[in-house]
């Protein structure tokens, strides 16, 4: 090849596409990775009786996940309330236990979907603090409830409830539980975490 200015040119400019090109690439293959190892988060508010609690990441989540052939306990770390959920390959199903200072509540099996960030209320309200959503449930579960349920209901003392809000788009569902007996639910509640972290 006969060296000119014009293939010096040419060769220039194709190294320079070249270049740019390769620039691209490595740009487009950064963000893929940033943007795939931004984890999907839930952020925890707990309200306590009414009133809400500053939790100053003062509490624990404890996920457990079965399979076929094991179970998995996760304890994510908990920044500013909130946690990040496990990237198992998109959705699973998972026990769910919160734990703050002496109180333990059973949230039961949650679906975790690797989708977007949530927010999740848990609320534990006795009888004299029932808020709006406290008093909808019972009535719900009261028109609803068989003559055997019906006496449980009665007797309830406290509801738990979760609210989970999706942040980026979805509806908002709860999951409620009635308490007859208090202490022995939180009994109960710590006895079942504990058998469980052994």
């Amino acid at each position: 090849m006969r060296v000119t200015k014009q293939n010096i040119v040419s060769l220039w400019y194709e190294n320079k596409l070249n270049m740019r090109k390769i620039l691209y690439t490595l740009v487009f293959v950064v963000l893929s990775i940033f943007l795939e190892a931004q984890p999907y988060t839930i952020e925890i508010e707990y309200i306590h009786n009414g009133k809400k609690i500053a939790l100053k990441d003062n509490f624990e989540i404890i996920l457990e996940i079965n399979d076929s052939t094991q179970k998995t306990i996760i304890k994510p770390k908990i920044t500013q309330n909130t946690f990040s959920i496990p990237n198992l390959c998109g959705a699973f199903q998972a026990g769910v236990f919160f734990k703050y200072k002496k109180t333990v509540i059973d949230l039961g099996y949650e679906m975790f979907l690797y989708d977007q960030n949530y927010k999740w209320k848990i609320v534990f309200n006795r009888k004299p603090y029932y808020d709006d959503k406290c008093k909808n449930i019972m009535e719900e579960n009261l028109s609803q409830a068989s003559e055997e349920y019906l006496k449980i209901l009665k007797r309830t003392k406290a509801i738990v409830y979760v609210d989970h809000y999706p942040l980026e788009g979805g509806e908002e569902t709860s999951m409620a539980t009635t308490i007859p007996n208090v202490r022995q639910y939180f009994k109960e509640n710590r006895r079942l975490l504990n058998k469980l972290l052994k």
